[in-house]
């Protein structure tokens, strides 16, 4: 089971995209569990993911999160931008796909 977080700012838009995920997931038959997060947040909670999800709108902060994410095995993307709801879900659903095929091993 792949453990998937979600992150922006303060974690509220993380949360409609991570609600939306989960509910994509099973359709699409992923073994995935979603959470959505804050970037303060973020330290506390790598240890605990296989991937990892930045909002597009944490694109000036994302080598610094790529940064703190070195050294574990935290896959890490950076979304495009996209809407928060069913639709967006599916383009990050589809970046979680690839980082799954990705995987080492």
């Amino acid at each position: 089971m792949e453990r998937v977080l979600v992150v922006c700012g303060a974690g509220a838009s993380s949360t409609f995209l991570a609600h939306w995920m989960r509910q994509g997931a099973s359709s699409r038959g992923l073994e995935i569990t979603v959470q959505a997060g804050s970037l303060a947040d973020l330290p506390a909670q790598l240890p605990d993911l296989d991937i990892l999800l930045v909002g597009a709108h944490l694109r000036e902060s994302y080598p610094r999160i790529l940064e703190q994410a070195a050294g574990t095995n935290v896959r890490v993307a950076l979304l495009p931008a996209l809407t928060y709801d069913r639709v967006g879900s599916d383009l990050a659903l589809g970046i979680v796909e690839e980082l799954t095929d990705a995987r080492p091993g």
